[in-house]
């Protein structure tokens, strides 16, 4: 690649040609994609008090013109008197469903820790904030954090057509997917909070752990508002539209306030100025009408993985009793009030340190490096296999813990020990029992079709009723006994479809299994699942 004569800054206005490398740090490059631009961590630091003047507005102009698929910028360890740990960010892009460029950034060292999407966010920004940087310190201290910006906001691309619930849900997928995580821990803050709520269902055999601070299972036109309170929405929606963007000391102390009410002046300002990079208004006013308008009360209970949930008691942007029901609803979920008015933790406030020591009391911590497919995967870490997989789910778990949370645990305990004498009576192996759910594999079908039957049998005149889904495809199997793949999913997609109860299991199962296990197989026809690509052959299982 030809090199440039002499020392050129990129700005406003000035071209490049296409392959051109500019001095020592900036690249302009082709390589059979579109352009991008690139600048080294190394010559960021040397020429830092220059390069931060036109970083952003070229930015904003690159972020239009590139469209590279895994596009890598390094921010340098920046010298910041405030905070006593050195940690390297590197920015990355992918795309999401429909093309949208979403950036994502990676810090720490540990377990994975992925942080949902949420609107006011910046990367590079929030890398040099008084409010979020002891954020992204804390967190990578001890994981791998993974952040990003939403659809519409920050490094993100910020025209784009769909602004909505599911695509904010499906830009989490696509950065889950880019950075390779098969298994982690999930995030969710404030509006994030449903965002992994919802993933965590769509994707159970991904989502380890989840912790939910500030967070809602309604948005605030699905409450149940006075008419006033409705009144007052609809006028922030307008404010928010006029004057987002504005350094206008009123408008920056209303909307602030929500989020910090206890800030300092420099706070509040530092939150401004984020709020002012972020986004643009229109974008904000669209943002904001999706978030509103979020429902997800039907889908918490059907969260598999332990959960946190956190709350500030005086919270002013989102009260208390919202993240009462929050808990209430996830089953087994624990809530832990903390004793603050602030919506966004302050790092001087006792309920920061307060909200990281219940987070590592809850995660776990330096077990492993964050798995990477493909690169990080060494030899015989996992294998490829061909297995029977079971899946059950028990119906109405929520309402019965409501009714009577010990006599639904004791059931619960009774349960788990019949499944795990079934499975192991027929040669499989329990992969995971995680709140209501159960996950086995089999080396056979007809071993997973048996432990099924003779559960159901034994809990028939039980208090739980399960749903039962089994599925004969490939999985990839872990050294840590583990498995993921389309069997997994499938199989968990036939459990949904099986009656409280039943059995229901896929072409394969049926297949092979035929006669051997004294059971009938009642055609269900082709069932369009989610997530899955083509339709599943279910059958639904029926004793002799």
């Amino acid at each position: 690649m030809d090199r440039a004569a002499g020392e050129v800054f990129v700005g406003l206005g000035l071209v490049a040609p296409v392959g051109a490398r500019v001095g020592d740090g900036v690249e302009i490059a082709d390589r059979d994609r579109d352009p991008e631009i690139v600048v080294a961590a190394a010559r960021f630091q040397q020429q830092h008090p220059r390069i931060r003047i036109l970083r952003q507005p070229v930015r904003e102009q690159a972020a239009g013109a590139a469209r590279a698929h895994d596009h890598i910028v390094e921010t340098a360890k920046l010298p910041h008197a405030r905070y006593s740990i050195s940690v390297n960010q590197q920015i990355r892009f992918c795309r999401s469903y429909d093309g949208a460029r979403i950036a994502y950034a990676i810090t720490g060292d540990g377990p994975p820790l992925v942080k949902a999407p949420h609107w006011l966010t910046h990367l590079e920004h929030e890398w040099e904030s008084l409010i979020w940087r002891p954020w992204i310190e804390a967190f990578s201290k001890d994981y791998t954090l993974v952040r990003m910006d939403q659809r519409g906001c920050g490094l993100s691309d910020r025209k784009t057509g769909e602004l909505s619930f599911d695509a904010f849900v499906r830009d989490l997928e696509a950065v889950a997917d880019a950075v390779g995580l098969e298994r982690f821990a999930l995030f969710g803050h404030s509006q994030g909070a449903p965002f992994a709520l919802e993933y965590a269902v769509r994707y159970p055999e991904r989502v380890t752990h989840l912790v939910l601070f500030g967070g809602y299972l309604r948005g605030l036109l699905k409450r149940r508002l006075p008419p006033e309170r409705v009144a007052e929405v609809q006028a922030l929606l307008k404010l928010i539209e006029v004057g987002w963007g504005r350094d206008d000391p009123s408008y920056r102390h209303m909307f602030s306030s929500q989020f910090i009410p206890d800030a300092t002046l420099e706070e509040m300002r530092a939150f401004s100025d984020l709020q002012r990079m972020s986004t643009s208004p229109e974008n904000a006013a669209r943002i904001v009408n999706a978030v509103f308008s979020i429902d997800v009360r039907d889908k918490a209970a059907r969260v598999r993985c332990p959960t946190l949930v956190l709350h500030a008691r005086g919270d002013v942007r989102v009260p208390l009793e919202e993240g009462r029901v929050m808990a209430s609803e996830i089953p087994g979920a624990r809530l832990v009030v903390l004793e603050t008015r602030n919506h966004v933790l302050l790092e001087r406030e006792l309920a920061f340190r307060q909200f990281f020591e219940e987070l590592r009391a809850f995660l776990p911590q330096r077990q492993a490096p964050a798995p990477a497919r493909p690169a990080a995967a060494q030899p015989g870490e996992f294998r490829q296999r061909l297995a029977a997989i079971l899946a059950a789910d028990a119906e109405g778990y929520s309402r019965l813990m409501a009714q009577d949370e010990r006599a639904t645990l004791a059931a619960l305990d009774a349960a788990r020990a019949v499944f795990r004498q079934q499975i192991e009576l027929n040669h499989g192996r329990v992969v995971d029992m995680a709140g209501d759910s159960v996950l086995a594999v089999f080396d056979t079908a007809s071993g997973a079709v048996t432990a099924a039957l003779g559960a159901q049998r034994l809990l028939e005149d039980g208090p739980l009723r399960f749903r039962i889904g089994v599925h004969l495809g490939d999985v990839i199997e872990k050294a840590d006994g583990t498995i993921y793949g389309d069997g997994v999913n499938i199989a968990a997609r036939l459990q949904a479809l099986a009656a409280a109860g039943g059995i229901t299991v896929s072409d394969a199962v049926r297949g092979s299994v035929k006669s051997r296990v004294g059971a009938s197989f009642d055609d269900q026809g082709e069932q369009q699942v989610k997530n899955m690509p083509e339709p599943i052959r279910a059958y639904r299982v029926r004793l002799n």
